[in-house]
């Protein structure tokens, strides 16, 4: 579904450690097509920090919400995540010279 399918294969036949997986996909830095070009590690990321919080809520008694919601409620974080990158990208000149443009 999000073309990672291959590349999991892959590292699985190098290294059977799930965390050395996830270690080398964060570090892989790719973007999905089919999430309208979120990066995978942010997706990664977002996802593992979303679930350390469902627990934490499940451990401390709170309700916490089932898979579908969860899914969605993390590719929402990821929409305004990448919103918000956008609107904060601006151009900036380098030194005095103003040869060499970088964003921030």
């Amino acid at each position: 579904m999000l073309g990672v399918t291959n590349d999991i294969q892959n590292l699985l036949q190098v290294d059977r450690s799930g965390s050395v997986v996830v270690a080398e996909m964060i570090k892989a830095s790719k973007q999905l097509d089919a999430l309208n070009h979120v990066g995978l590690t942010e997706l990664i990321l977002t996802g593992g920090w979303y679930l350390w919080w469902e627990r934490r809520k499940l451990v401390h008694g709170d309700t916490v919400q089932n898979p579908t919601r969860s899914a969605m409620a993390i590719a929402t974080l990821m929409t305004n995540y990448q919103r918000a990158v956008k609107k904060t990208a601006k151009k900036r000149r380098a030194g005095r010279n103003h040869r060499k443009a970088t964003y921030c």
